[in-house]
């Protein structure tokens, strides 16, 4: 008998086998049935449970950002959105959420799983290219995306014509240097990987100076409570020895400096 994916239980809203749930497809729809068998025996990429866990603490700790009711009525960006779930829970909270995507079937997926929030659509593009003719967006959500790119420079650009607050997490290099961003060779094929076949690790250092020159101030969460089981790891000390172990990762806030004073976009 199958393990039951803990993401397909509460799809389903049962705790039966997975024998009997996809026995009976039809009792949830034959689109949350199609769903459902994804999780269930796909195991890699987006469909590996330890996404839920990992997204689950950063959806905590942009919560601790913000309160709940920042979110209703304001526009959201999200970028490399994959199967939209991190869209898709900001979009419940009445925000207006596009979430892009390079990939077909992630976007395809995105939009099959949310098919009930109108608010919330996945757009296919490719942001290798320029994306600023989408128009400014209160809040900007840039998470796993500048790892999957082999031009970030355009991506942070991108970012900050479009929005004054923006949050970003991403791998990086272990490295202070300003100047260094390494390159980590990854197979293409893989559903989250990069589609050029270069995964980018800039030093955490030349993100924060990218978005400085930008007139951006950086806010750094790099906490434990962000570390997840999937070896996900954000409150490590440098080493300086320039290692690009895929558990190395950092999380920001990067709010425009002309628009702190009296802001009332959130609490940190």
């Amino acid at each position: 008998m199958l393990r039951v994916n803990p993401v397909l239980r509460r799809m389903l809203g049962s705790k039966k086998s997975m024998g009997n749930a996809v026995g009976n497809p039809f009792s949830h729809g034959a689109v949350d049935a199609f769903i459902a068998s994804n999780y269930a025996y796909f195991r890699s990429g987006h469909f590996h449970e330890h996404y839920s866990e990992w997204r689950m603490r950063r959806i905590r700790k942009i919560l601790q950002i913000y309160e709940v009711e920042f979110f209703n009525g304001k526009t959201i960006l999200e970028i490399g959105g994959g199967h939209g779930d991190i869209g898709a829970f900001f979009a419940e909270l009445g925000a207006d959420v596009l979430s892009l995507e390079a990939r077909d079937e992630n976007r395809t997926f995105a939009n099959l799983k949310y098919r009930h929030l109108t608010n919330f659509k996945s757009l296919k593009r490719d942001v290798e290219d320029d994306f600023a003719d989408l128009g400014r967006f209160d809040l900007i959500i840039n998470f796993g995306l500048l790892e999957v790119v082999s031009n970030i420079d355009n991506v942070m650009s991108c970012c900050a014509k479009l929005s004054d607050d923006i949050i970003l997490e991403t791998m990086v290099c272990d490295s202070t240097d300003p100047t260094k961003t390494l390159f980590v060779d990854m197979d293409p094929r893989g559903i989250d990987n990069p589609l050029q076949g270069k995964s980018a690790r800039p030093s955490p250092t030349y993100i924060e100076n990218y978005f400085k020159n930008q007139n951006f101030s950086a806010t750094r969460y790099f906490d434990s409570d962000l570390n997840s089981s999937g070896g996900h790891r954000y409150d490590w000390e440098h080493k300086n020895d320039d290692s690009v172990k895929v558990g190395l990762r950092r999380f920001w806030r990067f709010t425009r400096e002309c628009e702190i004073a009296g802001s009332s976009l959130g609490k940190g």
